[in-house]
């Protein structure tokens, strides 16, 4: 992997993601129309971590799999480096809550899916691969199964499957919701890390605000179904992060900020 200079994140021309006018509705099996969507206006600077929170049902996955493709749009438009999203795109990464590995194949085998999938030569990017593992600290274990491997390993295999064919985007959905508090914690610091040498646009769906806010550089606040944004809050907290951090009167002010949002509408996770 090509690691880029040290430059401030999002400081390019154009917005990798830019999203107008964005609606979505589905209809139910007595024929009505559900509107899971508002219309959504958002736009994303390359190499930007960007959360997206709200309650339950509120649209965020449903956000999620329309940048990446694999719905379409009721109305509006999303630009993806500048061309409209019609489907599944290679500059895409996908990350979802359960890395689901295929338990008959190695872990390496696993991470190279997307190349099978879109009928790319393994071989090429054999030397991409073994940096990823490496990366995400796996290095050794390509070889092994995923039954050998703890939840947090697998899940950084999931992150390297998503990474294999290079994209310029990550989209997670609720990536460490699984895992438990501790290991979610270690999960957020090698994303943040990995974040910073693979130098990828990333955006996160979470229930968590607190993790929101310890590793965006803006969290975007959704209502209640249909969603929309309600807000979008900087996150002006030094990078690196450390856990210690969350600690601050600081972390505390914009973790209340956006809980505010909620208070009327349910719960999200502390």
């Amino acid at each position: 992997m090509n690691v880029q200079p040290n430059i401030p994140f999002g400081m390019t021309d154009r917005p990798l993601i830019q999203i107008s006018g964005l609606t979505k509705e589905y209809e139910s099996r007595d024929g009505s129309r559900i509107q899971a969507l508002a219309p959504v206006d958002l736009e994303v600077p390359d190499r930007e971590f960007v959360c997206i929170v709200g309650p339950s049902g509120c649209g965020k996955s449903t956000l999620l799999r329309l940048l990446a493709g694999t719905l379409t749009a009721s109305a509006g438009q999303i630009l993806l480096s500048g061309a409209p999203v019609h489907g599944p795109s290679g500059q895409v990464g996908m990350v979802f809550q359960s890395p689901s590995l295929l338990p008959w194949r190695t872990v390496e085998a696993n991470a190279l899916i997307p190349l099978e999938i879109q009928k790319l030569d393994s071989r090429k990017y054999s030397q991409l691969s073994r940096e990823l593992f490496d990366l995400v600290g796996l290095s050794g274990f390509r070889k092994k199964y995923p039954g050998e491997l703890s939840g947090g390993m697998q899940q950084r295999v999931g992150l390297v499957r998503a990474l294999i064919h290079d994209p310029s985007l990550l989209l997670m959905d609720e990536p460490f919701g699984a895992l438990d508090a501790m290991t979610r914690e270690t999960m957020n610091l090698e994303l943040l890390r990995i974040w910073r040498d693979a130098r990828k646009t990333v955006v996160l769906v979470t229930h968590s605000i607190p993790e929101a806010v310890f590793l965006a550089d803006r969290v975007v606040v959704m209502s209640a179904r249909p969603g929309r944004i309600s807000e979008v809050v900087d996150i002006e907290i030094a990078r690196p992060r450390r856990l210690e951090m969350m600690t601050s009167p600081e972390f505390g002010a914009l973790v209340g900020r956006i809980r505010r949002h909620f208070g009327a509408q349910g719960r999200l996770d502390a």
